[in-house]
Formats: C-alpha cells, sequence, structure tokens
C-alpha cells in the first residue's frame, strides 16, 4: 500500500488479510509501524503503533470505520 500526504510524506507499506484480520507494516529502521485491523460486522477497528529509531513500540491510533446505508438506497 502507498501512503502519501500534503507534506511530501510517502511511504510503502506490506499489507496482508485474512477472513477476520487486515495487517500493515512498515520496516523502516528509522520510523516503523504497524497495524492490525478487525473486522465486525459493518465495523472495521484499526490498532496502530510505532517505533523510532528501533526503540520501543508505542500505540500510535485507533481509527474505527462504519458503513452506513444511503437513505436512498434500496430505491
Amino acid at each position: 500500500m502507498h501512503y502519501f500526504d500534503a507534506r511530501g510524506v510517502h511511504r510503502r507499506y506490506a499489507v496482508d488479510a485474512d477472513e477476520h484480520e487486515w495487517h500493515l507494516r512498515l520496516d523502516d529502521p528509522a520510523f516503523a509501524q504497524r497495524a492490525t485491523g478487525s473486522l465486525t460486522g459493518d465495523e472495521l477497528t484499526l490498532r496502530g503503533a510505532y517505533s523510532r529509531d528501533g526503540g520501543e513500540w508505542e500505540e500510535d491510533l485507533t481509527l474505527t470505520l462504519r458503513r452506513t446505508r444511503s437513505p436512498d438506497a434500496g430505491r
């Protein structure tokens, strides 16, 4: 997965998934990241952590995505 943003940061993550979880990781010695996403029904929760310069892993972000239905769905 390629990540880029308005600051000019760009990273390439390894991503894999099975029927229950989604994993991504960035194996850069200067700034490593990992995250696991769990899919339950219409909700995906992603929990991440990072490590700078090979140091301790620190919790980073938790992101929850929920599927919503359009008011026009089914018309």
